[in-house]
């Protein structure tokens, strides 16, 4: 698969291209790219999302509207690749990735663990109404991380459940279905010009 992908990559157009076969391989790719990534971020393989940031500033500077993440994988690589001492980028490559519950594959990026606490830090200080001092914002700021902990342990303990949504999800089995017929009316990955 790897080799029709980099022959798909390397190739120009010719009149004679499968556009098809082309399109099917270019979304395999960005799936199988994106899982890596998701993947990478779970098992927190620092070095490997760093690799795959390089993937991404590409994928993502040809997408219209996704400048903005293309600008921060390019800051990421040169932060990492230039203006960083290799002690520095090394610690900032494996820091990526936080394991707030514990258990092995359960990382997620530091970023969004940054605004989960940020979610809670704001409730907390919502809930001060007219107490609100720079003091109190400050305590309750380095408190935010070890009362979720607390809660969570407490939670834990009494077995109680989290509140479940009332959302209802359709089943995905029919438009599998008609995904299947299609793919076998098209043959994606059987090259026929034009």
């Amino acid at each position: 698969m790897d080799k029709f992908i980099d022959e798909f990559l390397t190739s120009e157009p010719t009149g004679d291209d499968d556009f098809v076969m082309n399109y099917s391989l270019c979304v395999l790719r960005y799936f199988l790219l994106y899982y890596d990534f998701k993947d990478a971020v779970k098992e927190g393989n620092g070095e490997r999302v760093a690799t795959l940031h390089k993937q991404l500033l590409l994928h993502f500077k040809a997408l219209p509207g996704f400048n903005q993440y293309a600008i921060e994988m390019l800051i990421n690589t040169i932060q990492n690749e230039v203006f960083l001492s290799e002690a520095e980028a090394n610690q900032c490559i494996w820091s990526s990735t936080a394991n707030w519950k514990g258990g092995a594959s359960k990382n997620i990026e530091i970023d969004l663990l940054q605004e989960v606490r940020n979610k809670s830090i704001k409730k907390s200080i919502h809930t001060m109404g007219p107490n609100k001092t720079d003091k109190a914002i400050e305590n309750a700021s380095r408190a935010s991380g070890g009362q979720q902990k607390i809660t969570e342990n407490f939670d834990a303990q009494v077995n109680r459940v989290k509140p479940s949504s009332s959302h209802t999800h359709r089943s995905a089995a029919a438009d599998e279905s008609k995904v299947l017929l299609d793919l076998r009316v098209l043959k994606p990955f059987t090259n026929e010009p034009h």
